[in-house]
């Protein structure tokens, strides 16, 4: 039963996070050496774990002394990325820096921030395995399909970036149960609303709560912000054409034509080295024919590096990569509960008081690349303020995280300790201790982008305003 479970739980959420994965990244960012991508930033991760876990309702004296419960638990977070810019406006960003690096005076050189956005919706499902029970049921499931819309800002620069972004969240929790809500009572018929009897009193803040069969609904808000500060690594290969470059510049500038030959062949082979020759092609040409040109030595010299200006922003550059990163964020979430939210859908009036509606919440995590053991090694946590929770639970939730994601996979190991009040569904009136250990699928990889190879066009102008500064 528990290996049938876990099957169709990979089942069901490889396919779904390979067609997100694989249709909204920018087809600039594959790379042979490394197959793992990272769609937009800040999606939420599948998880798959056993979890140990101890338990106490507060207002029930008889749970103090349960024992500890062991759960197989999956949350299914298929992330379909329905449209996102953040990779296009990274590239084309990363290919205006290049070309003013080459053209901008020395010290002009200034960033600026940029704007960028996504739509992902997340058909997201948590499940539950009671492995300690009979037949060790999924009992109440809980469905949370939700829709998020991201703006970011940023500002990229030669050795980091510093991210922000602004999200809203529409969502929906539910258990996809009928039942009662509160334990003892039974539908009065099978028709469908039939009424739940006997009836309870008006004081509903004591009555315990159906957490077999119970019916648990409400639709969300949350808004979010978040600031991420990337560490970007060293661009090999634009190193080694901009030190080409630099080498043809300095024997043009020494009038050294012996020199100016070896070095514009230097650069005209490792362009077309590090580049797909097509791109560049047209440069490379023109490279050739400025060295063999006629005229003056200051006619010949102008035409030279005009051309090695362009031929460099031409070629296809190196895969920008990080490989470390720091992230803080808060979260406001709204639960409704006038009955009218969302066609009706909010937070039943008869919970909101008991369940928390109002909720906050700080995150922070640090990750870095351990080459020899994670491809991306991180540690996270969170502390929730729960506003007007039930009598008795604690006002904070807190988790601490910890994970290890494998090289050219979005898949890792993780751990996990969470205490506070459970998240599951018709659980809030439980307050838990959980330990959990188990997998993780994330797409939450370093920034990884490339800039958008320049075209021949775009390059001339480039040469033509480097011309005018001089």
């Amino acid at each position: 039963m528990h290996t049938s479970v876990l099957a169709l739980s990979l089942l069901i959420l490889t396919p779904g996070m390979l067609i997100a994965q694989g249709t909204q990244t920018n087809v600039n960012n594959a790379s042979p050496g490394n197959d793992r991508r990272q769609v937009v930033p800040f999606l939420d991760a599948t998880y798959v774990a056993i979890a140990h876990a101890r338990g106490e309702i507060p207002s029930d004296a008889s749970t103090a002394t349960a024992p500890a419960t062991t759960t197989f638990e999956a949350d299914i977070v298929p992330n379909f990325v329905v449209r996102q810019t953040f990779f296009d406006v990274m590239g084309n960003e990363e290919t205006k820096t290049r070309v003013r690096r080459r053209t901008a005076p020395e010290g002009a050189l200034k960033s600026e921030f940029r704007f960028a956005y996504s739509i992902v919706a997340v058909p997201m499902v948590k499940l539950r395995m009671f492995i300690d029970e009979q037949s060790s049921p999924v009992r109440t499931p809980s469905y949370m399909p939700k829709g998020t819309g991201q703006l970011f800002w940023f500002k990229l620069q030669e050795k980091k970036v510093d991210l922000f972004a602004a999200q809203a969240t529409v969502g929906h929790h539910s258990n996809g149960q009928d039942g009662c809500l509160f334990k003892d009572q039974q539908r009065e018929s099978e028709e469908k609303d039939a009424d739940c009897v006997p009836a309870v009193p008006a004081d509903r803040s004591q009555v315990a709560l159906n957490r077999r069969d119970g019916s648990f609904s409400t639709n969300y808000l949350v808004f979010g912000w978040r600031y991420r500060h990337i560490r970007l690594d060293a661009g090999s290969a634009e190193t080694e054409l901009t030190d080409k470059e630099r080498v043809l510049r300095a024997a043009l500038e020494a009038g050294d034509w012996a020199a100016v030959l070896v070095a514009a062949d230097a650069l005209r082979e490792t362009a077309g080295r590090l580049s797909e020759p097509a791109l560049a092609k047209h440069w490379m040409t023109a490279l050739d024919s400025a060295v063999t040109s006629s005229g003056s030595d200051d006619v010949k010299r102008e035409k030279i590096m005009d051309a090695a200006v362009a031929l460099v922003a031409a070629a296809n550059p190196v895969l920008r990569t990080s490989s470390r990163d720091m992230t803080l964020g808060a979260d406001l979430e709204l639960n409704p509960g006038d009955g009218k939210f969302l066609g009706g859908a909010g937070i039943d009036p008869e919970l909101k008081s008991r369940y928390g509606p109002t909720r906050v919440t700080l995150l922070a995590g640090f990750a870095n690349r351990l080459p020899k053991l994670c491809d991306r090694a991180e540690v996270k946590g969170f502390g929730k303020y729960i506003g007007n929770a039930v009598v008795d639970m604690p006002s904070w939730a807190w988790s601490l995280e910890g994970q290890c994601l494998f090289k050219q996979t979005n898949w890792g190991l993780f751990a996990r300790y969470y205490w506070g009040q459970d998240y599951y569904n018709l659980g809030f009136e439980e307050r838990v201790s959980r330990l959990q250990v188990g997998m993780t699928y994330s797409q939450e990889g370093f920034l990884r982008f490339r800039a958008r190879p320049v075209s021949p066009e775009e390059a001339r102008r480039a040469a033509m305003r480097a011309q005018e500064q001089k």
